[in-house]
């Protein structure tokens, strides 16, 4: 869950490949995961390092970007 006053869930699936690939879909959700969909997000990106660097839209056609690292803590 996402957000203590928003109640929001984010769902992510998606695939990596052997050369570094990656896909993944978001999708947000109210309340739970099994809530109402609010926007959905599809992005396509490298996995180098242990860095995600994805680029993509929402449904509508807006953009999105992700840019994600693992936490070393």
């Amino acid at each position: 869950m996402m957000g203590r006053e928003k109640k929001v869930a984010m769902v992510l699936t998606g695939n990596v490949e052997n050369s570094g690939r990656v896909t993944i879909d978001m999708e947000m959700h109210s309340g739970s995961f099994d809530g109402e969909r609010l926007a959905s997000i599809e992005v396509i990106g490298q996995l180098t390092d242990g860095i995600i660097d994805a680029k993509g839209s929402f449904r509508n056609g807006r953009g999105a970007t992700l840019l994600w690292r693992k936490d070393d803590r």
